[in-house]
């Protein structure tokens, strides 16, 4: 039950990727010195991992991070969470 509700959520969101990634890069860079901000630039690196090849010069060593921190998205995603449960108190 619960799966299916969190898996319809996950596609509706996935079409707001991109716009989701840049709000969370701005928002990392802004607090980027906390544990919510580090996190923040994190999760928006790894959801614009494929956006980056239109940024010149540096696109190409950005996608490069974004695809080797893709590699532990699962581990980045689970800490986010905690971390903005743990903000929200």
């Amino acid at each position: 039950m619960l799966g299916g509700v969190l898996e319809k959520a996950g596609k509706f969101l996935g079409g707001f990727q991109v716009i989701i990634g840049i709000i969370m890069m701005i928002l990392g860079l802004l607090g980027i010195f906390s544990l919510q901000g580090i996190v923040a630039f994190l999760v928006g690196v790894i959801l614009l991992t494929g956006a980056f090849h239109v940024v010149p010069g540096l696109g190409k060593y950005l996608e490069k991070f974004g695809t080797w921190l893709g590699g532990f998205q699962t581990i980045i995603g689970v800490v986010a969470i905690i971390i903005g449960i743990l903000g929200l108190l």
